[in-house]
């Protein structure tokens, strides 16, 4: 486990409309939240997240997909919000969201 703003091994990275960068840690299981010029401003996901593989923001939200087969879904200030199809995912490993505003995931474990 790395310290604050300390990544081990960064799967996947999203920006804000506020140029805010996150950065999903597999190996720590969390995100980071930077400034567009590097400097560190949060962690969150600890104890909700395994293994984080992909992600995306939108709307004031952080979407998350992990190895618990599952969207998790934080605020931007790190509050988790809930999940999204908790048990119905084999293996997520990428979250987009869609011109239209509908929640796109690739999962491995479905072949989808």
């Amino acid at each position: 486990c790395s310290g604050k703003g300390e990544l081990n091994c960064p799967v996947a990275v999203a920006f804000d409309a506020h140029d805010h960068v996150y950065v999903a840690d597999y190996g720590n299981n969390r995100i980071h939240k930077f400034s567009i010029d590097g400097k560190f401003l949060l962690e969150f996901g600890n104890g909700k997240l395994h293994h984080p593989r992909g992600l995306t923001v939108h709307n004031s939200k952080v979407y998350v997909t992990d190895e618990n087969n599952r969207v998790s879904v934080f605020e931007f200030n790190g509050q988790f919000f809930g999940f999204i199809a908790e048990g119905q995912l084999g293996r997520p490993c990428g979250v987009a969201i869609s011109s239209d505003n509908m929640l796109l995931v690739a999962d491995e474990g479905h072949h989808c």
